[in-house]
């Protein structure tokens, strides 16, 4: 093996002595200007001249991409360099620990002492619980900030320019947003709890809290982002400037584009200050659809059907359809129509009587005030049936356990009403059979007799 080695060694020192040397100068020459041309010679004038006067992307991707690259460990030098471990630890410390920690206070000190005879898991205390989730939330904006900053850096090894003051603003930007979610959940909680404890059972008044809870957050992401742009120096009126300088076909694009959202925003709006129905309102569309009202956006509402699906639909749409609201409805109808045999006038008359008294004394929450129809009417024929129809309006609501009982009173009512119908013919049959047989008794006995 160390044979080989030397040998092959030998043959390498020769071959480099030859091309070094002056022994080939032919070969020497034709490498020379081959390497020459590959550098920049004519194979890459031939390339420019190929290549169209004010390109923007023949030509340029691959510069691009050769500029990155030869540039990439510059940034990730700058990176490395403003790269600090104990920072690092810090911010994660700061993201992590508090919840840890307040959660080993809670569980091991708090329980066991101040609230020994009622102990509560952590996620249900009052104060410790949001505490340690504020903490946390901020450390792990601060660990996305940090990274942030890292790549800017890189970018600006790679020769990005006008990276002064970013760092500023994207620190400002993230923690801006974060503070008007805040104030934004912040606010609808209190809302949420003045009108339970001011409007408790007033269900028509959820809708204005929905619009005021819109204005609220609006308010809010505004007077955020006014403060935003003042503590970065940003000049508004030549940000306006500039978009405005953009033309009249920009204008048309973005007015384009926002005309189907604005549309549904405004839409919106009109049914919450329609207020036709509300959050956890059960509804009844054109269709004939029933559906719960889950949640109302800003641009659409989600609905929920009786099978528990889901159905999201536009504002818009909801709004040509005709909606009927079945939960501010006090009061609720049954109607039935009968078929029975006609067995003449008096009879219909006396089952129309006591379908009514059975009805009143099996319903108190029947309506027999003149306020509301209470019909039991004889109405039509149906070949050798009378056909009668029953209206009859309750104090009860559409909806619930308490409308289907009171149904089921009415139709017993009913059921009843009809059974003595019934069972007055039968008592007439019997009657009859009974006389029928004693005649026929009779003379038999006659006939023996005989």
């Amino acid at each position: 093996m160390k044979t080989v080695t030397t040998i092959g060694g030998i043959l390498l020192l020769g071959a480099l002595a030859l091309t070094r040397g002056s022994a080939f100068p032919p070969i020497k020459r034709h490498a020379h200007d081959s390497i020459h041309s590959l550098r920049g010679g004519s194979f890459f004038r031939e390339r420019e001249k190929i290549q169209p006067e004010g390109s923007v992307l023949v030509g340029n991707i691959s510069q691009a991409l050769q500029r990155i690259f030869s540039r990439s460990g510059a940034g990730i030098n700058n990176a490395a360099q403003a790269f600090r471990l104990t920072d690092l630890a810090a911010i994660l410390c700061w993201a992590f620990l508090p919840h840890i920690v307040l959660r080993f206070v809670s569980d091991r000190v708090v329980n066991k002492t101040i609230r020994r005879k009622n102990p509560l898991q952590f996620d249900d205390t009052p104060y410790l619980a949001p505490i340690s989730k504020l903490i946390c939330q901020m450390g792990q904006l601060g660990l996305l900030v940090y990274f942030g900053e890292l790549f800017l850096v890189f970018l600006g090894g790679l020769g990005v320019p006008q990276l002064e003051g970013k760092p500023k603003l994207l620190a400002s930007l993230v923690f801006s947003v974060w503070v008007a979610q805040l104030l934004c959940a912040l606010t609808s909680h209190l809302l949420d709890e003045a009108f339970k404890r001011y409007h408790a059972g007033n269900q028509s008044l959820s809708s204005r809290k929905v619009i005021y809870d819109r204005f609220i957050d609006a308010a809010i992401y505004l007077i955020v982002t006014l403060l935003f742009l003042d503590y970065n120096s940003i000049d508004v009126g030549v940000a306006i400037a500039s978009l405005l300088t953009l033309g009249g076909v920009s204008s048309i694009v973005v007015g384009l584009a926002l005309k189907e959202p604005v549309t549904e925003i405004v839409q919106g709006t009109n049914l919450l200050l329609s207020d036709k129905f509300s959050t956890g309102d059960t509804i009844r569309l054109g269709d004939g659809s029933m559906c719960t009202v889950d949640e109302m956006r800003w641009t659409d509402i989600t609905m929920r059907g009786s099978d528990n699906s889901f159905l999201r639909m536009p504002h818009s749409q909801v709004a040509k359809s005709r909606i009927v609201n079945l939960s501010r409805m006090p009061h609720s109808q049954v109607s039935q129509e009968l078929k029975i045999p006609n067995k003449g006038n008096a009879k219909i008359k006396v089952l129309l009587e006591d379908i009514q008294k059975e009805m009143r004394k099996s319903c108190p929450l029947l309506i027999d005030d003149s306020s509301e129809p209470f019909r039991v009417h004889w109405t039509d024929l149906d070949g050798d049936k009378a056909v009668i129809s029953i209206e009859s309006h309750f104090r009860i609501p559409r909806l619930g356990n308490a409308y289907w009982e009171n149904r089921q009173e009415v139709l017993t009512a009913i059921s009843r009403a009809v059974e003595k119908y019934n069972a007055e013919d039968e008592k007439q049959e019997d009657s009859n059979n009974s006389t029928r047989k004693k005649q026929d008794d009779s003379k038999r006995n006659k006939r023996n007799q005989k």
